[in-house]
């Protein structure tokens, strides 16, 4: 009996955190988006790696508002508010995201700037789409 309460409670821990096992499952697509645009930028030497990392992270955020708007929170709100509240909290999680990057690619080398400003936007952008863009 035990066993079963044991497994019907896992299923139900994850059955609840369906929503932000979607957000971390697009967060890696729009990361890996991120992230290839960031070193095409970087190889090709078309820009400083700060405005790679800026350019790169607003082409990953397009990717997020559609991939988050339909496949993690299911919105099926057309106001035209949303795509709003949805630049006004990635305006946030770029202001962030590129002061951390920029704060620690002066302390780390290699990928590590890179993972910490991605972090910090993704933790930003989660609370932010959740609670006031899709909720």
């Amino acid at each position: 009996m035990r066993l079963h309460k044991f497994f019907l409670s896992f299923f139900n821990f994850f059955k609840k955190q369906h929503q932000f096992i979607n957000f971390v499952v697009v967060g890696l697509i729009v990361v890996s988006i991120d992230y290839f645009f960031y070193k095409l930028f970087n190889i090709l030497s078309l820009m400083s790696f700060s405005n790679s990392k800026r350019i790169s992270f607003i082409i990953g955020g397009i990717f997020s508002f559609f991939l988050n708007k339909r496949f993690t929170f299911n919105s099926k709100n057309k106001s035209p508010i949303i795509p709003f509240l949805f630049i006004l909290i990635n305006l946030l999680s770029f202001g962030m995201n590129s002061l951390s990057h920029d704060f620690s690619f002066k302390q780390f080398s290699g990928n590590y700037p890179f993972l910490i400003s991605t972090s910090v936007s993704a933790l930003i952008n989660y609370f932010g789409q959740k609670y006031i863009v899709f909720k």
